[in-house]
């Protein structure tokens, strides 16, 4: 996007997409709202011209420098355009997402870029391109102090010119939205793709980054969003949980999500009379799943399998685990257990032990056994089991950092099978 180079053009007066109309002529871009056309490169030449989004243009030129938006918070490009019609002018670049320089293509969108893909609705034969919107919000007077505003979308394009498009990152001094895993899968059983995204986004000043899960889909001629599930799991405000993540696994046009849930104790479904001591230092522990199907009616998913709570299972990874009336060492022990006792993990209580002068914290589990008994035991001696989320809390417990804020992890939690 840096200068005027040879890049991808489409030619949209064809007929059919085959190998000639991939042609590599100068920079194409794409309205994504209404924009006006302006004789030259200011808002003082009005020409009374406007074009819807979806439009595609030829880049034909740019101005060297940015120049203020109307608001004077961020600064564009104008650039020079030929519409699909033939009309020429100036439009500012806050409405045009131009081609990204194949050089500058990010590794999660190079399957998509200038890729022919047949879709329905009237996109049976299309191209897939990756575009931006490229400039600076405006906070300084000197330029190279303003930090970068950008916004990427996938845009589609049929044999007729006609685009649509749908924003998958974005970044700015609010923060940054940025691609995971973008994929293409047949969920809703129309012989057409959906586009599968997983993405990541970091809010200035917030201390947990938001992990989402959307389909796409083109339908009826648009590009719409039919699937959205928020992944990160939160432990407490913006603090992230132990399980860092749900877990979505996507499968024959389902999608199965699960996850362990941290939760006040007042809330807790999977067992009644659970007693809470100190909503501070505790929370109990919930294994959630539900299942989404697409509905062809509704054009959407809907759910299959509505959300279900239950306990989670762990076991003692050794001999003679002891099983404490309160969550210390200190406490009475009430009982010791053997190596494989299976137990339902009901509640995690964090304790803060001082070694050698700095603090540790040394989580325990409230258990309750087979034959109804209940004690505190320490949570590093006991193995959780059955779930997507077992090694991980297992990893956690063993040596759970000092700040939850510090758990990191670089586990996938997408499952996308049939691709």
């Amino acid at each position: 996007m840096k200068s005027i180079l040879t890049v991808f053009f489409l030619l949209v007066f064809s007929l059919t997409i085959n190998a000639s109309d991939l042609i590599f002529q100068k920079k194409v871009g794409t309205s994504l709202n209404k924009v006006s056309l302006y004789a030259d490169s200011s808002y003082t030449k009005y020409t009374n011209v406007f074009f819807e989004q979806g439009e595609l243009f030829e880049i034909l030129g740019e101005t060297f420098f940015e120049h203020e938006d109307d608001s004077q918070n961020q600064k564009f490009k104008w650039y020079k355009i030929k519409s699909s019609v033939g009309k020429t002018g100036w439009i500012f670049g806050d409405g045009i997402a131009v081609i990204i320089n194949d050089t500058e293509v990010n590794k999660a969108y190079q399957p998509f870029h200038k890729k022919k893909t047949n879709f329905s609705s009237g996109f049976e034969h299309s191209v897939t391109w990756i575009g931006q919107i490229m400039g600076h919000d405006n906070f300084h007077e000197k330029d190279y102090l303003n930090p970068i505003y950008e916004e990427t979308y996938l845009i589609i394009t049929n044999e007729r010119g006609k685009s649509v498009f749908a924003n998958i990152a974005s970044q700015s001094e609010m923060g940054k939205t940025s691609v995971v895993n973008m994929q293409l899968l047949d969920l809703t059983n129309d012989e057409a793709p959906e586009i599968i995204l997983e993405s990541n986004r970091f809010a200035a000043g917030d201390n947990l980054h938001v992990k989402s899960f959307v389909i796409y889909s083109v339908k009826a001629g648009t590009m719409v969003e039919v699937f959205n599930e928020v992944m990160t799991l939160e432990y407490s405000a913006q603090i992230p949980s132990p399980a860092f993540s749900k877990f979505i696994e996507v499968i024959d046009g389902a999608v199965r999500v699960e996850y362990v849930d941290y939760i006040s104790c007042d809330k807790y479904m999977a067992a009644k009379n659970v007693k809470m001591t100190n909503e501070a230092m505790e929370r109990c522990l919930e294994y959630v799943t539900y299942t989404y199907i697409w509905n062809e009616r509704s054009k959407s998913f809907k759910l299959m399998y509505p959300e279900t709570r239950d306990y989670i299972v762990g076991g003692s990874k050794r001999p003679n685990v002891s099983v404490y009336k309160e969550p210390s060492n200190s406490s009475s022990t009430l009982m010791q257990i053997t190596p494989f006792t299976k137990l339902k993990v009901i509640k995690h209580f964090e304790t803060i032990d001082k070694y050698s002068g700095s603090k540790k914290v040394v989580p325990y589990f409230l258990v309750r056994l087979t034959d109804g008994k209940e004690g505190y035991v320490k949570a590093a001696d006991i193995g959780i089991v059955y779930i997507e989320h077992a090694d991980l809390l297992n990893q956690f417990y063993n040596n759970p950092p000092r700040s939850k804020t510090d758990w990191k992890s670089d586990k996938s939690f997408l499952k996308i099978m049939g691709n």
